[in-house]
């Protein structure tokens, strides 16, 4: 995952400028009102099965789930392919002997993602890189939504998890909770 690829998060100067602007585009672009009611809707439907389950692991059940599910969303993969993206990078940061494949299952889905949208594209942040003359080959636009996924989910996790653990534990916010 780590070796050096064509991509924003690799590169300096003018060719990072390049590689870095349609990634400051495609966000500029996001419909935030969209991402919201998205986003709420989602939460809802994984909070509504820690019920019938009768327990949630809130880190990966809920966290780590919903962050990657918005991303996911926000390049037009469905609720399936969103676990699946989390369930490779999940196995891919545990480094053990299956991290490869998890690697190249996650680089399949996303490839997937890409020829779905040759031919129709969407609104979404796939289409977005597709059309982007600073992409110049597949590999590179690939690249991209590598760079935005890692970027935006190990931090989103961490900041849901770190605010769902105040939250429980922290009596300033008990209040609220009721």
């Amino acid at each position: 995952l780590m070796f050096p690829r064509e991509s924003a998060h690799f590169v300096d100067g003018g060719e990072h400028r390049r590689l870095r602007a349609p990634l400051d585009e495609g966000i500029a672009r996001i419909d935030q009102r969209r991402l919201r009611r998205r986003v709420e809707a989602m939460s809802a439907d994984i909070i509504a099965t820690f019920g019938t389950e009768g327990e949630a692991d809130l880190l990966l059940s809920y966290s780590a789930l919903i962050s990657m599910l918005a991303v996911a969303d926000l390049f037009g993969l469905d609720v399936g392919r969103g676990r699946e993206l989390r369930d490779a990078v999940v196995a891919l940061v545990a480094a053990d002997s299956v991290a490869q494949a998890a690697y190249e299952r996650f680089e399949e889905v996303l490839a997937s993602a890409l020829r779905s949208r040759r031919d129709a594209p969407p609104d979404d942040l796939t289409a977005s890189f597709l059309s982007h003359p600073n992409l110049r080959s597949e590999q590179e636009v690939l690249q991209a939504m590598v760079v935005m996924i890692f970027a935006s989910y190990g931090a989103t996790t961490t900041w849901i998890a770190q605010t769902l653990g105040l939250m429980l534990t922290d009596p300033r916010f008990a209040g609220r909770l009721r």
